[in-house]
């Protein structure tokens, strides 16, 4: 049965932090891993007054040139069937923090080293205060400033890959973007709502009674799967969100300063951001871990026969 331990370098759930803007695709996941959280989003999220037009299309994000000679003309228009809203992230947390049992939250545990010495034994996580813990698995969700990552991230090239071993990482620990089209802490989100759905089925101890794989080799298929549909998806957001950058200022090769221009290369951008059908994508993610695990028994078989 997988149980998990959540570890935080601060001291406490702080009251510091800015606001998000949680898109359509990132509501959608809420609602998939627990209605609670999303229930919790819409207590303390802001939400835009403008009403619907007559197709019920609420608008999202409005942009127009703030410069002359064209200024005050239209650059972006996104509009959704999802109200808009925002909410300050430190509110968002302390809603989360309502859904999780204060025994498994960890403070002032700063991951200073991640030992991973063979399928045999356990990971050993050393923590800046000099305890240390162990785990059959690890999944980094923020990095700590000068420690796993040892970096600050300003503008993450790719990463080959979303895990090592027994060790994952997803949300801005995998793909850290900028923030020209709002979007990070959705990608974080369904990051979540996969990671959650793979865990949950096969660490299923039923399940686990009448299939033939131990918690290494599950763990490393679930990953497998993970980083097989996340990652391209969750690395379009950093490319893209990127490129929106430099269109809006000015920087993007073939693009002008001219309203038109801009507006014409910003339009349907969020399309495929927005509508996107989340249940498949885990969908996807079981089927290639169950095509792997049924090729194995087969193997398996066919050598012992």
């Amino acid at each position: 049965m997988c149980q998990g331990e959540l570890s935080r370098g601060a001291t406490k759930f702080s009251e510091l932090g800015a606001g998000a803007v949680l898109s359509p695709n990132s509501q959608r996941a809420m609602q998939l891993i627990d209605p609670r959280i999303f229930e919790g989003f819409q207590r303390r999220a802001a939400f835009g007054v403008d009403p619907p037009d007559e197709n019920g299309i609420f608008p999202w994000m409005t942009m127009t040139k703030g410069q002359s000679l064209d200024i005050g003309e239209p650059v972006m228009q996104w509009n959704h069937e999802i109200r808009g809203s925002t909410i300050h992230r430190a509110h968002f947390l302390d809603e989360l923090a309502e859904l999780i049992e204060p025994n498994h939250a960890h403070f002032g545990k700063s991951v200073t080293k991640i030992s991973e010495n063979g399928d045999d034994n356990p990971i050993i996580l050393n923590f800046k205060d000099g305890t240390t813990a162990e785990a059959d698995l690890v999944i980094e969700l923020v990095p700590d400033h000068g420690t796993t990552l040892g970096w600050s991230i300003w503008e993450m090239p790719p990463a080959p890959t979303y895990y090592k071993g027994r060790v994952a990482i997803m949300g801005d620990a995998a793909h850290a973007s900028t923030s020209y089209q709002d979007a990070g802490a959705g990608q974080t989100i369904e990051d979540s709502l996969v990671m959650e759905r793979l865990l949950g089925k096969y660490f299923d101890p039923e399940r686990e009674k009448v299939h033939a794989l131990d918690t290494v080799e599950t763990t490393h298929l679930i990953f497998q799967a993970f980083g097989t549909v996340r990652r391209h998806r969750s690395q379009k957001f950093q490319t893209t969100s990127s490129e929106t950058g430099r269109i809006l200022t000015g920087a993007e090769p073939g693009v002008s300063m001219k309203a038109a221009d801009m507006s014409k290369r910003m339009d349907g951008r969020q399309d495929w951001m927005w509508n996107y059908d989340q249940e498949m994508q885990v969908k996807d993610a079981m089927l290639i871990f169950e095509e792997v695990e049924w090729s194995r028994a087969r193997n398996a078989a066919n050598s012992s026969a």
